[in-house]
């Protein structure tokens, strides 16, 4: 209402203004009450509210079940408990003495400079000879010496070792069923010096450059029979050879290169041309091998890889070059358990007088040397765990051989009791199985066999080589007093050509040949430790009481003893 009569009062002023005459004027008076309304304000203060509502707390008990249960104490072994001196006593001295049948005494002396971390030095000293010939045979005597020097220097960036080698062997051609033969006549001796010496460095870190140097020389003859009138009718024999290699680390691949050198000289007799050269009056022969190798190993956690090249330059009369592989594969399965692998390989082997003379000591002074190439040797094989204790491994292989050497009864020279080298190119299957039990120190055993296929290109077989080989070693020590040995050799299918007339010959290919027999060896060693310084032992060799012959009319002594003891000081 008040609003009202206000908009009512200013509309009749403006009316009034909008008249003629400024000074006529309109008074109007009202009174009114007016009244203010009283405001609200609040009395609390303001204030920040949580919005987070709080969770109740419950409980969930849960039930209780019991269950009766039962259970069975069983009794534990104490255990065996035997106490070891972390660095035992080490005498610096060892001596070994005993005496065997057929007069034969030995005599073993060692010597070594004792412990240290950066040099070790020794001396070997061994003696053991045979005085009593065999019935029917010819003279049959020998002896074997020998002298060794060794020592190691290491150093935290390199080691460097050595050694010098002095040995002496006489002995006997005695394959002449004659005991009336003179023993000048067909005694026989071997002498050798060998000198080697290796330098490396020790890096064990990866990325790290390493190198190693090696030289070896020896000087091989053999002595001239007092018989001989004839100069210089003894094998003489220089070899020199230097060898090199590199290798770098990278992570689990290493890098890698060899480079190898060998040279050997060997003559025979008077070399002078009005003597025959190069025949049973005179013989040279110059044999020099150089071998580049690279190669890249990878290692991981399961598996072993290699690739590499054996790039091999043949220098004799005339250059011959080959290159053979070096590929290998491993992988372990089944927790290391199990490992199978796979490769092939080859590689030029240099056939001198000494390797030879002392893979068969009777053959001819005046032989041919050819070297002997693996061209390639294939293999596939699985090794691993049977048990903790026990290991095993199978491998079987397929090479083929250019030039192996073979050893055939001469008959132009001798009474056929000396053999010249032959050669001839073979492919070679082979399988190879062997077993192994170790419980701790106390007990090894190893049985090892091997089976062999020759496929020959000119000769009918591959002479006095065995088709199969069997070897069982053990080894029982019993609280480090009483040590046990026992070694069985078992070998079948050889054969031995003949160049004589034999009614009992067989045939192949109008070749003439005979069955060398069953091999059966059998060795027992006992010995027994009276304390850390003083033992005795008993050897006693072919018990099988089998005659067998090692080489074509040459058989072995029949059962031998040997009884000795052995000292520490």
């Amino acid at each position: 209402m008040n609003k009202l009569i206000l908009i009512l009062l200013v509309c009749v002023s403006f009316t009034a203004f909008g008249q003629g005459d400024p000074d006529t004027g309109w008074t109007v008076e009202y009174e009114m009450q007016r009244t203010v309304k009283a405001t609200k304000r609040l009395n609390e203060l303001t204030q920040t509210r949580d919005t987070i509502i709080p969770i109740p707390k419950i409980d969930y008990p849960l039930i209780s079940l019991k269950r009766e249960t039962s259970f069975q104490l069983q009794n534990i072994e104490p255990a065996k408990i035997k106490l070891f001196q972390n660095n035992p006593k080490l005498y610096k001295h060892y001596l070994k003495v005993g005496i065997g049948s057929y007069i034969t005494p030995l005599v073993q002396y060692n010597f070594n400079s004792g412990r240290s971390r950066k040099s070790n030095w020794g001396v070997n000293i061994d003696h053991v000879s045979s005085w009593l010939n065999m019935k029917g045979w010819a003279p049959s005597t020998t002896d074997n010496t020998g002298a060794r020097i060794y020592g190691t220097l290491l150093q935290n960036k390199y080691q460097l070792t050595g050694s010098l080698d002095f040995h002496n062997k006489g002995f006997h051609y005695y394959g002449i069923p004659d005991e009336n033969v003179p023993g000048d006549s067909i005694n026989g001796r071997f002498n050798n010096i060998d000198l080697n010496a290796e330098w490396r460095t020790a890096n064990q870190d990866s990325a790290k450059h390493n190198f190693k140097v090696g030289i070896q020389y020896f000087n091989y003859f053999s002595f001239k029979r007092k018989s001989d009138t004839l100069a210089k009718r003894n094998g003489r024999e220089n070899f020199a050879g230097l060898y090199t290699g590199y290798w770098y680390k990278l992570k689990t691949e290493t890098f890698g290169v060899d480079l190898d050198a060998r040279y050997d000289n060997y003559k025979f007799g008077d070399t002078d041309t009005l003597m025959q050269p190069d025949s049973v009056m005179g013989l040279k022969n110059n044999n020099t091998i150089i071998n580049f190798k690279p190669y890249v190993i990878s290692r991981g956690k399961k598996y072993y890889v290699k690739v590499g090249l054996d790039m091999a330059f043949d220098i004799r009369s005339k250059l011959k070059f080959d290159i053979f592989p070096n590929v290998e594969f491993a992988y372990s399965m089944i927790n290391n358990t199990f490992t199978p692998y796979i490769g092939v390989n080859g590689k030029l082997k240099q056939n001198n007088f000494r390797n030879l003379t002392q893979e068969n000591q009777y053959i001819l002074l005046s032989h041919q040397q050819i070297n002997e190439a693996t061209v390639f040797d294939a293999y596939l094989g699985f090794r691993g765990h049977i048990t903790k204790e026990m290991t095993f491994n199978i491998m079987g292989s397929f090479a083929r051989v250019r030039n192996m050497n073979l050893y055939v009864n001469d008959t132009t020279y001798t009474l056929g009791n000396q053999f010249d080298v032959v050669y001839d190119t073979a492919y070679i299957a082979h399988v190879n199985a062997s077993l192994g039990y170790q419980l701790g120190e106390k007990l090894r055993i190893d049985v090892v066999g091997d089976y062999f296929y020759y496929i020959m290109n000119n000769e009918a077989y591959a002479w006095n080589r065995p088709d199969y080989r069997i070897m069982l070693s053990g080894k029982y020590n019993l609280s480090h007093k009483l040590i046990v040995g026992l070694d069985l050799t078992m070998e079948g299918g050889r054969k031995a050509k003949l160049l004589t007339t034999d009614p009992n010959a067989l045939d192949k290919n109008g070749m003439k040949y005979k069955k060398l027999g069953f091999l059966a060896d059998l060795n027992l060693n006992v010995e027994y430790r009276w304390n850390k310084r003083i033992s005795t032992f008993l050897n006693l060799n072919n018990l099988a009481f089998q005659k067998y012959q090692i080489w074509d009319q040459y058989r072995v002594q029949g059962f031998q003893a040997m009884l000795g003891a052995t000292f520490s000081f």
